[in-house]
């Protein structure tokens, strides 16, 4: 019998896909995100982990307990085997159990100490790194100020020559003075403050350290005036004073203090120790700023633009006040000349000599158009940012708080 083939039912089967053999891993993983990416819509399988093996649990109840008497069959002790079985599974998986979790718990705890120990010591050595790169900076500063400008800055040759020349005086009353104590007391005093005391005008106004020293000497003995009834006293009163602590204290600055105070009015006037306090710590711890001030003042009243520069005997050289000068010096000048001119003769005053913030000045001259040369030293004596500047006395409500040896140790 002749069999029939269908040969359109034939030709109608899809023809077999080639067979393509890997050569190697990639050709492998080629194949398998090509099939994946077939069809991008059919959910991957993702097989579930396996479940690990857990021992049944302890019966609650067991109806039938063997017992050792007598007529038990055979088959009783299979039955007691496996039940003794299960249970030694369990109480090892149980002990199992406890342990890994005791090795976890321990595992975790050594973690947690290495990760702290860690970063302690990555912030050692970032606080190591920044101080040293703080250092380095620090070192690369000092570096441009040469120790020449060191020393003028803080006067150390002068202090020692003035050490060396105390010690060689009181070594002539005293041949067994200690020369290494007798330096160490020398510069403690300094330090203190106290080393102003009954020293000469020359060795008080040397320096800007010694002049906020001695007027923290003269705020500390003679604070507790206006206590004892003589709140006011008079400009021989008050240099009678200033001699008890400076044998040489010269009569002409307390003379301008008191021009400043009393506004040039009348020297015979009496003056509360306050108001003399801040006008004197203006008059003598910026002695060189003053004398440029009445310069410049005296050259803008006489309609002169030359400026000067300031020297220490502007005051002995010229004894007549400004405000004699007919009714002129009573008018003032102009506010912003006068901070213009301040502004150039201070820039050589800074090196050399303290001299207030220029930003304290301006606010002072901003407040009216025209000013007197003595109401600008007595706004200056009220104003708080300049005291805080200086930093030697307290604010006008603080004057006569604390001990003397609070303020001397301050």
């Amino acid at each position: 019998m002749t069999e029939i083939f269908n040969e359109a039912k034939k030709h109608d089967k899809p023809l077999s896909k080639p067979v393509v053999v890997p050569k190697n891993t990639a050709d492998i993983q080629k194949r398998k995100i090509e099939k994946l990416m077939a069809n991008p819509e059919k959910p991957v399988y993702i097989p579930e982990p396996k479940k690990q093996w857990k021992p049944k649990d302890a019966p609650e109840f067991v109806r039938d307990v063997m017992g050792s008497s007598a007529g038990a069959g055979s088959g009783e002790f299979h039955v007691y085997r496996h039940i003794r079985r299960r249970e030694y599974n369990r109480q090892k998986f149980m002990s199992y159990e406890e342990k890994k979790k005791n090795l976890d718990e321990e595992y975790m705890k050594k973690q947690e100490d290495n990760k702290k120990l860690a970063e302690e010591a990555t912030a050692k050595k970032r606080a190591k790194r920044l101080r040293k790169k703080q250092n380095m900076k620090q070192n690369k500063n000092k570096k441009k100020k040469s120790d020449e400008n060191d020393h003028d800055k803080h006067h150390i040759l002068l202090y020692i020559e003035d050490a060396i020349t105390q010690l060689l005086e009181y070594k002539d009353e005293n041949s067994k003075v200690i020369h290494s104590k007798f330096l160490a007391d020398y510069f403690r005093s300094i330090h203190k403050g106290t080393h102003t005391l009954f020293r000469e005008f020359e060795y008080i106004r040397a320096t800007a350290h010694n002049r906020a020293c001695f007027i923290k000497c003269v705020w500390s003995c003679f604070r507790h005036i206006a206590s004892h009834g003589a709140e006011l006293l008079s400009v021989k009163e008050y240099h009678s004073l200033l001699c008890l602590l400076s044998h040489d204290f010269p009569m002409d600055m307390v003379q301008r203090t008191a021009r400043v105070v009393l506004m040039d009015d009348a020297l015979d006037c009496l003056m509360s120790f306050p108001d003399f306090l801040y006008a004197f710590q203006i008059q003598f711890y910026y002695e060189e700023f003053v004398n440029s001030c009445k310069e410049a003042y005296d050259h803008l009243s006489t309609g002169l633009n030359t400026v000067f520069v300031p020297s220490s005997e502007n005051w002995q050289s010229s004894k007549t006040s400004i405000h004699d000068d007919g009714g002129r010096g009573n008018e003032g000048v102009n506010c912003q000349a006068f901070y213009d001119t301040l502004a150039k003769s201070c820039s050589k005053l800074h090196a050399t000599s303290p001299c207030p913030s220029l930003q304290h000045v301006h606010s002072e001259l901003s407040k009216t158009p025209r000013i007197t040369f003595y109401g600008l030293l007595m706004a200056l004596s009220k104003n708080d940012d300049v005291n805080t500047e200086i930093g030697v006395l307290p604010g006008r409500d603080c004057l006569l708080d604390g001990s003397d040896a609070e303020i001397i140790m301050t």
